[in-house]
């Protein structure tokens, strides 16, 4: 099963979120506790406020994998600009 990157920039101040960041990481709960591997955290520069995030995944496909972030609380609201990657490791 191959690995998905999303990259996430917010289109509102990270206070501003509020409840959809919170419906984001409960979304990961849930999905973590079904046995999805995911890793999600912030992107952070110079220690400064992050703007953004990184959502790392599997998923058995493109498709599959857009389908599944589209449901991400953040996307569904319009909090984030978001761009989709499939991740080809380049030694094997």
């Amino acid at each position: 099963m191959p690995w998905f990157v999303k990259t996430e920039v917010f289109r509102e101040s990270r206070d501003q979120l509020g409840l959809f960041l919170e419906a984001h990481q409960n979304w990961i709960r849930e999905l973590q506790a079904k046995g999805q591997p995911i890793l999600s955290g912030f992107l952070v520069k110079n220690n400064k406020s992050p703007g953004g995030g990184l959502f790392l995944f599997y998923a058995d496909n493109y498709s599959e994998a857009e389908k599944l972030i589209q449901q991400d609380p953040l996307i569904v609201n319009n909090c984030v600009q978001w761009e989709l990657y499939e991740w080809v490791g380049a030694i094997k």
